[in-house]
């Protein structure tokens, strides 16, 4: 395995600032949605039937669903159990937004493997009759893995982890419109072996020749992961190439680094196309991708495995612009019982 160098991005602050949080940064949350079982993560997909679109949330018990606001305020929501995709038990889905494919992990004991289902931004539905199953990669002894956490890339690969190992594995694309497809192939790993509880892509602007003026720069696809123990990053450099190394592949894989984030028992982790968002146990952090600083944005969660953001959306005719949202799902028993988590919706701060 490939031990990648940490990014050293444009602008960084010093190592020492890596890792302080600040609990002055934490906002309010309130509840949004009830009677959810064990959000095992979620997504927010832009659709033409409401502003901004809806948030859709793996639950346990009644697989990936959309969450439809009680009224014209948002503030509260319920689940659509007719929108409800079963698959095995759902976890942490991933979104194509060039494709439009939407693919959903299992991590039931049969190990179905990956739904991938095409969504209809038109209804703000899944196209169930446009739909495959991406089988799951086998462990030892010829078993299907079962599978935690979903991201796909900017050139439309799909990467997945489960709970078995730290094994990250590649789904590739021919084109976007195709979407992932074949056999799931390794091409990183956690830095200690640990399960991958979740994914996400990010971007990062780095340094490729300071001598220039100004200095030239790349745009990296970052993957960030959950671990049990740490907030680990693997640069899986070749996605968008421009730094002069060679990509993760299953030649030549690569091995996460841990960048000193202090998060310990990450259940989940996403991006909104500026911060990266993980959260243990109890408290959501919020991260800088350009110098890795992290404050605590939320706290009280109790067991947040969940997290997303919705988009912003301005209103061609009025101008007006709908604020953007951060949701977090937790379940105070962690699946046991049904029906006791919660998803909360907090205001998102620029």
């Amino acid at each position: 395995m490939r031990t990648l160098s940490l990014t050293v991005a444009a602008g960084a602050a010093t190592l020492a600032a890596i890792g302080v949080a600040s609990p002055a940064w934490a906002v309010a949350k309130t509840v949004y949605a009830s009677g959810v079982t064990a959000p095992g993560g979620a997504l927010w997909l832009k659709d033409q039937t409401a502003v901004g679109g809806h948030l859709w949330v793996s639950d346990h018990l009644n697989g990936f669903c959309r969450l439809d606001p009680v009224d014209a305020t948002g503030a509260t929501a319920t689940l659509n159990t007719a929108s409800c995709l079963v698959f095995g038990a759902t976890t942490q889905p991933a979104y194509d937004p060039v494709g439009k494919w939407v693919y959903i992990p299992d991590i039931s004991r049969p190990a179905l493997g990956v739904r991938k289902v095409a969504f209809n931004p038109a209804t703000g539905l899944l196209n169930r009759l446009k739909q495959s199953t991406l089988a799951a990669p086998l462990d030892g002894r010829g078993r299907g893995l079962r599978l935690t956490a979903a991201a796909v890339d900017s050139k439309g690969n799909l990467y997945i982890g489960g709970r078995a190992d730290g094994t990250i594995y590649r789904y590739a694309a021919a084109s976007h419109a195709a979407g992932a497809a074949g056999a799931a192939q390794p091409v990183a790993s956690t830095e200690d072996g640990a399960p991958v509880l979740g994914l996400a892509f990010g971007k990062t602007v780095v340094v490729t020749d300071p001598t220039t003026v100004p200095p030239t720069t790349a745009t990296t696809d970052d993957l960030y992961a959950a671990g049990t123990t740490v907030m680990v990053r693997p640069d899986l450099y070749g996605v968008d190439p421009g730094l002069g190394l060679d990509p993760c592949t299953p030649a030549a894989p690569c091995t996460a680094v841990d960048p000193g984030l202090g998060i310990f028992g990450p259940q989940s982790v996403a991006y909104d196309g500026k911060y990266v968002y993980a959260g243990d146990v109890s408290t959501l952090y919020r991260i800088n991708p350009v110098d890795l600083t992290k404050v605590s944005y939320a706290t009280g969660f109790a067991n947040l495995s969940a997290i997303a953001v919705s988009d912003q959306v301005r209103n061609a005719t009025t101008g007006a612009v709908t604020a953007r949202k951060v949701f977090g799902g937790d379940d105070p028993t962690a699946g046991a019982a049904i029906g006791l988590g919660h998803v909360y919706r907090m205001n998102r701060k620029p």
